[in-house]
């Protein structure tokens, strides 16, 4: 219910492996939770690669990531959830280094984790003007994830601001 209700309230596009670490208060607001790191690593547990927390308890939360990481240091989950929330932050340096120690817990994407940590990384180089790294971030995530669609639009956005049309075009038709 809070993942629906978060999804409306911001109009944000439901995504099917988001977690919301806050509590729906009878007035509607989000306030935050009490046990977020138990909580994010059961999360993580679950495969669950995207965080939402309730607006102004962002420091609040990342410490509580931080205890969560600390508690479980191999679990590239963890890294990948923090990253996601240092990037709704701003915090794109903070959000890269966590997501490079996601990649290198599992390089190979037997958990799922590489491939969105990559694409993570491909969506700061570009929204930062860096179009060729972009690219080859992208082409990271394609290559450990071929089936998700996203990728394919993702790195034909970044072929097209480069200003390579017959690039984007090819993959927003393998997006397809």
């Amino acid at each position: 219910v809070a993942v629906r209700y978060l999804a409306a309230w911001t109009g944000t596009p439901l995504q099917p492996a988001a977690t919301v670490l806050a509590n729906v208060a009878p007035d509607g607001t989000l306030a935050p939770i009490a046990s977020l790191p138990e909580l994010a690593r059961a999360a993580a547990g679950a495969g669950h690669t995207r965080l939402a927390v309730a607006r102004g308890q962002g420091k609040i939360a990342m410490a509580d990531l931080d205890e969560a990481v600390d508690l479980d240091p191999r679990r590239a989950e963890l890294y990948l959830l923090r990253g996601s929330a240092w990037i709704g932050m701003g915090e794109n340096d903070r959000a890269s280094e966590d997501l490079d120690s996601a990649i290198a817990l599992d390089p190979d994407n037997r958990r799922k984790v590489a491939a969105i940590a990559w694409g993570l990384k491909g969506q700061i180089d570009f929204l930062a003007g860096r179009l060729t790294a972009a690219v080859e971030d992208y082409d990271q995530a394609v290559r450990l994830s071929s089936e998700w669609a996203s990728f394919y639009v993702a790195r034909g956005a970044a072929w097209n601001a480069r200003g390579d049309l017959e690039n984007a075009v090819r993959n927003y038709t393998q997006a397809t």
